[in-house]
């Protein structure tokens, strides 16, 4: 007996233990369709569900940087160092890196995410030498705001509601100044 002789009697054979009959047949095929159907819509939905948990820890930093940025008492002598808010640029840095890696994000939606980053820890700069909040750190949280409303509304239009009420003007009428700038003249 060949080889080919022997697979067609154990594989087609009418006395053969597994005897494939044309309705196995049939409902083999349609369990593997089926199996690879279930297996990409469940990678597809894990997918979005990182990129909404990404979304949603730029949206918890930026509500956390405008906690810290328009606190109900702001103190000019409280203590403000880079450091205090470093985790925020930390956070911003890990969703950067994770949505590089996922791969989902054309290069001008990571350009716009590194620009939030960028802006962020220029403000955070900002943040920890002022001591009266005045209209270049009025302004320069808005880039920060401004750069994330960009990102938002190119990858996920509905989430910018979610940070809309975090913008605010800290600098009254305008008229305060950094400590150590001179009047302009």
């Amino acid at each position: 007996m060949t080889l080919t002789e022997y697979i067609h009697e154990v594989f087609s054979g009418d006395g053969s233990p597994v005897y494939f009959n044309a309705d196995f047949g049939r409902e083999f095929v349609v369990a593997i369709f089926i199996f690879f159907i279930g297996w990409a819509s469940s990678r597809r939905a894990s997918r979005s569900q990182m990129k909404a948990r990404l979304i949603d820890e730029l949206v918890l930093a930026q509500r956390e940087l405008f906690k810290r940025a328009y606190p109900d008492n702001w103190n000019e002598d409280d203590v403000r160092e880079y450091w205090m808010l470093s985790p925020f640029v930390d956070r911003i840095s890990f969703v950067i890196f994770n949505f590089k890696n996922e791969g989902r994000l054309r290069a001008s939606q990571i350009g716009e995410l590194e620009n939030y980053l960028g802006k962020t820890e220029s403000f955070i700069a900002l943040w920890a030498r002022v001591k009266r909040r005045n209209i270049k750190y009025d302004e320069s949280y808005a880039e920060v705001f401004a750069s994330l409303i960009s990102f938002l509304e190119s990858t996920s239009p509905r989430q910018v509601n979610r940070i809309r009420d975090l913008s605010r003007r800290a600098s009254g009428n305008g008229n305060s100044i950094e400590p150590n700038m001179a009047p302009a003249a």
